[in-house]
């Protein structure tokens, strides 16, 4: 399926992708840019504006220019539609009662810094 899929031999197919950092562009460059369309883009889907603006937005540290790049990015995907997600997943984070202020890290990282094990109430 997976192999078929990337050699673009499908019109439609379903595919999961859990970000694993938090960023946008974990999504909207991953998977929708020009150059994963040999990659991780199995829409084969590739605009130049969209491009542009997930490429400006990418090079950026200023929060709020981000952010707008980043709505005009999806406004075209949303437009153009070459993806229709269909579900939102959760990621879950096991742990015994007894820890204490154990924070889950959006990178895919366990932080130990600052837990401890207390009594269970």
């Amino acid at each position: 399926y997976i192999k078929r899929a990337k050699a673009g031999e499908h019109d439609a197919m379903i595919y999961g992708w859990t970000g694993d950092n938090g960023d946008p562009d974990n999504w909207l460059g991953v998977l929708y840019s020009c150059a994963a369309v040999k990659g991780s883009n199995y829409a084969k889907w590739c605009d130049p504006a969209y491009d542009k603006l997930v490429q400006q937005a990418k090079l950026t540290s200023d929060r709020d220019e981000r952010i707008k790049l980043y709505q005009q990015a999806q406004h075209i995907l949303k437009q153009q539609v070459p993806i229709t997600p269909i579900a939102n997943s959760k990621v879950f984070q096991p742990m015994r009662q007894e820890v204490q202020d154990f924070k889950i890290s959006p990178f895919g990282l366990t932080p130990f810094y600052g837990v401890s094990l207390g009594t269970v109430k």
